[in-house]
């Protein structure tokens, strides 16, 4: 496991930390967050229990820097720090204090923006629209794999953090093709290493379809490499996707229409069940609509506790607008009382 940095040393280094040719301003940026406790999760409800999911407590978090908000992608480094992106292409790094077990606020924290593989800052939200983050190490060596939607990249940055780095590309597998432009790679998890999937990198559009309607989704490397679908349903989109402890995988699902309003749904995919060629639905942890306190719900990150317990963190992205909330939730996810069905073929995916 690495050991913490020492957090004012770093900050102190990057902050003025200006990479020859750049203009001479701060590179990291001190963020003071506001947080406005929410305690209920249904409106006009003391209810905890929502679907498989037990609600402990949520922030409205603001601020007066102009780069907060949009908040996409989100995950815990090994010391517990929250680290998130925006699709602006921007960092987040905070503390994230806890009362009772409940979110509390953000300290300690800090915004920057992201640099491409050439050592420039991206110029166009196209080529800046980070959307899923995730930790992992690879060869001893500590990185964050950042996919970008637009432009269908995963890119791979050094941990800690240093915001006047160049980010390598991933080399994604041929068959990661056909990619709409603003729907493409959303999500970026990372299998358990002692699974089936043998730690692999797994990566889901947002709405990128197959031929049958459904969610494509892709095994980057292993010994399960390549395609596979994720059953479209109830007219919901993928933002995010993680591992659950026991390997299988949650994935963060949102819709919106003039008609229903928004809502969000959180599913659980059997990783044993993931394989090229496959169609996987998995079932349902949560549904949540009009009646809870939801946003633009984007981001998802999964930790366990010391004493076992295994959380989910949400974050919204309120797109800068004045009419959307930046929101972080937490639930633990309740012990299930039956078994996961045992693993079994599912239908083939259409073939591209």
């Amino acid at each position: 496991m690495r050991q913490p940095v020492h957090r004012l040393a770093l900050a102190i280094t990057l902050l003025f930390a200006v990479p020859s040719g750049a203009a001479a301003e701060p590179q990291l940026r001190p963020v003071d967050i506001r947080a406005r406790p929410i305690s209920q999760f249904g409106i006009g409800s003391d209810e905890t229990r929502f679907g498989e999911l037990e609600f402990l407590g949520g922030l409205e978090l603001t601020s007066d820097e102009d780069e907060f908000g949009s908040l996409s992608g989100i995950d815990f480094d090994t010391d517990g720090r929250l680290h998130a992106v925006t699709d602006r292409g921007a960092w987040l790094s905070a503390e994230l204090e806890e009362t009772g077990g409940a979110p509390s606020g953000l300290t300690e924290a800090w915004m920057a923006r992201m640099r491409d593989p050439s050592g420039s800052l991206p110029s166009s939200k196209v080529a800046a629209d980070a959307e899923g983050i995730r930790l992992a190490t690879t060869g001893g060596r500590a990185v964050m794999l950042v996919s970008f939607e637009r432009i269908h990249e995963i890119r791979i940055f050094d941990l800690p953090i240093d915001p006047t780095a160049a980010p390598e590309r991933m080399r994604l597998p041929r068959f990661v093709t056909d990619l709409r432009a603003n729907q493409g790679i959303e999500a970026v998890a990372i299998a358990a290493h002692d699974g089936p999937l043998a730690g692999a990198v797994v990566a889901l559009a947002e709405r990128s379809l197959d031929q049958a309607g459904n969610h494509r989704g892709f095994v980057l490397d292993g010994p399960r490499a390549g395609e596979f679908s994720v059953g479209r349903s109830g007219g919901f989109d993928i933002t995010d996707a993680a591992f659950l402890p026991n390997g299988d995988l949650a994935i963060l699902e949102r819709r919106f229409s003039f008609a229903t309003g928004l809502a969000i749904r959180i599913r659980r995919i059997n990783g044993a069940l993931i394989r090229p060629g496959r169609i996987v639905s998995g079932t349902t942890l949560m549904e949540a609509g009009i009646g809870h306190q939801i946003d633009n719900l984007e981001g998802l990150a999964i930790r366990a506790r010391a004493n076992g317990d295994t959380i989910l963190t949400l974050v919204s992205d309120n797109n800068h607008s004045l009419l959307q909330r930046t929101l972080l939730l937490q639930f633990r996810l309740v012990p299930s009382t039956y078994p996961l069905p045992r693993p079994r073929p599912e239908r083939k995916a259409a073939v591209r």
